[in-house]
């Protein structure tokens, strides 16, 4: 990581700041982790208006984690408020993008994509 944070390879570290919710990932979401991630997606909803969710910590996120990333910003939606996810990869981008489009970030809205080189 560049802040130089070393996070095992089956753990995040998930932190939480309070009104508005702000969520903090650092790490690998795999299968080894997806659990504890989908936890903690399932921890924001009911937060009333946005809700964000920093990823610029982590450097994979696999399929079945970015489709609970969807869902949980669908039922954020659905309960009046709305997923940010901030800095995400780029090539998470494209897939939310190609996959989820939503023209006008009502369900979920990226923030201060990353580049990736």
């Amino acid at each position: 990581m560049k802040e130089g944070v070393a996070v095992p390879a089956d753990e995040l570290v998930i932190t939480w700041e309070g009104q508005p919710v702000r969520v903090t990932v650092v790490g690998e979401i795999d299968l080894a982790t997806r659990e504890q991630f989908k936890q903690a997606l399932a921890r924001m909803l009911g937060a009333d208006g946005d809700t964000r969710l920093d990823l610029r910590g982590v450097p994979f996120m696999d399929t079945h984690s970015v489709t609970a990333v969807v869902h949980c910003a669908e039922r954020l939606h659905r309960e009046g408020g709305r997923l940010i996810v901030e800095h995400p990869p780029s090539s998470l981008v494209r897939v939310f993008q190609i996959l989820w489009a939503d023209q006008n970030g009502s369900r979920l809205h990226i923030a201060g994509e990353r580049d990736e080189q």
